[in-house]
């Protein structure tokens, strides 16, 4: 059996924080925030104590399925191909949730508070309008100042720790990438001779972020599309159950064999600050 051509594996995974073990309704993401040192001006008075704020992000357990029914007529053969397609094609669905769970989390509702009661809504502050000028060198350096002006990542940068941040982009947003001399030449990203800017006929990384091409982003109005920037901090996902799955005869069912999965997951945006949605023209 040859599958049509599909997402076949989880992209993003390996660009979030992942909790896996989750017990009970809820999980959360706590957040530390900053503290600064007290001038000590008398020797021997009184302690000052810094009181940190501490926020917690919360997700709330999403359960899901994926059947598939295989009639007990087909002649063996047939039903053991079958068998091992579908597997995979649960598989491969399976790596699309996930995804899907987290490219909602980036640009969606976070929930915090001690009852997840406050909905926090990404800061119109992080949401860079490129417009009909279409993705661009232009929106990657928008991106990279937001995420330095707010310190996200910045000391990862400066210790030469390059796989910390991601840019999730439409083909067309390569494509209009591909067209930009700045993006795809070595007089601008090579300075030691030792980077290849294309690669299979696609850029890897630029600007310090590791780009992944998606076909699941969100168009906004019309034509306009948002890419998704953001730092592994930023973005949480916790996993209840990481799969089960089943190939069981059902006598209620003439005997047919269910191929059954399941996990429980769910995504969420832990800082604002880690996330930059650039929304552009993708018909440019």
């Amino acid at each position: 059996t040859e599958h049509l051509y599909q997402q076949r594996y989880m992209r993003l995974r390996m660009f979030v924080r992942v909790k896996t073990g989750v017990k009970g309704e809820r999980a959360s993401f706590d957040r530390l925030g900053e503290s600064e040192f007290n001038e000590i001006v008398d020797r021997h008075g009184e302690t000052v104590y810094v009181d940190p704020d501490h926020t917690r992000r919360w997700v709330s357990k999403r359960d899901f399925d994926h059947a598939i029914l295989l009639d007990r007529q087909d002649n063996l053969e047939i039903l053991v191909n079958a068998q091992e397609a579908y597997i995979t094609n649960g598989a491969m669905a399976k790596a699309r949730l996930g995804d899907a769970r987290i490219l909602r989390a980036a640009e969606g509702n976070a929930y915090q508070g001690k009852e997840t009661t406050s909905t926090v809504a990404l800061p119109a502050g992080q949401i860079v309008n490129a417009g009909a000028a279409g993705l661009t060198p232009a929106a990657f350096r928008s991106a990279r100042e937001l995420h330095s002006a707010a310190e996200v990542g910045l000391d990862d940068m400066n210790m030469g720790m390059m796989d910390s941040f991601v840019a999730v982009i439409s083909p067309a947003g390569m494509r209009q990438m591909l067209a930009e001399t700045e993006a795809t030449s070595r007089d601008f990203i090579d300075a030691d001779g030792s980077r290849m800017p294309l690669v299979g006929g696609r850029i890897p990384r630029y600007m310090g972020y590791s780009i992944v091409q998606h076909n699941n982003l969100t168009l906004t109005t019309g034509t306009t599309r948002r890419a998704l920037f953001w730092h592994m901090s930023a973005l949480g996902l916790a996993i209840w159950e990481e799969e089960f799955m089943s190939v069981d005869p059902l006598p209620t069912k003439r005997h047919s064999m269910q191929i059954y999965r399941s996990c429980s997951m769910e995504a969420t945006r832990i800082q604002d600050d880690g996330v930059v949605a650039v929304d552009f023209d993708e018909a440019v």
